[in-house]
């Protein structure tokens, strides 16, 4: 019998962003990402933050750092989320905008929306 490849996972998630400190706040209040500043990560002008995401380790770094020269990632996290009003109040709070309409595509599908994380990064919340 063929031995099967364990199915891969998630060793982290990179955020790179041109409004780091906005970004680190709002994943912080939003997602309860625990952000705190990794003073050691790269150099003494420049700070990352490491937290985790959905269980995932999360790891927010200027572009410049990342060599990233898009002003919006091309990766479009899908969180899901317990209380979808609570979180949607959030994400406006800090500094977030929702770009769609509350949806189910079809009947007894969750609740979904799309809003933007402070640097204009999508984000599609599920509710559960």
């Amino acid at each position: 019998m063929p031995t099967k490849t364990p199915a891969p996972a998630f060793a982290q998630i990179t955020l790179a962003a041109t409004r780091v400190e906005a970004v680190t706040d709002f994943y912080n209040a939003v997602f309860g990402a625990g952000l705190e500043p990794d003073v050691e990560a790269y150099a003494d002008d420049i700070t990352f933050y490491r937290g985790t995401l959905a269980g995932v380790p999360l790891l927010v770094v200027p572009n410049e750092v990342a060599g990233v020269a898009a002003e919006q990632s091309r990766h479009q996290l899908h969180i899901s989320v317990a209380d979808l009003d609570a979180t949607l109040s959030a994400v406006q709070e800090m500094g977030g905008t929702v770009e769609s309409e509350l949806t189910a595509d079809e009947e007894g599908a969750p609740r979904t929306v799309v809003v933007r994380d402070p640097d204009g990064n999508t984000i599609v919340l599920v509710a559960r």
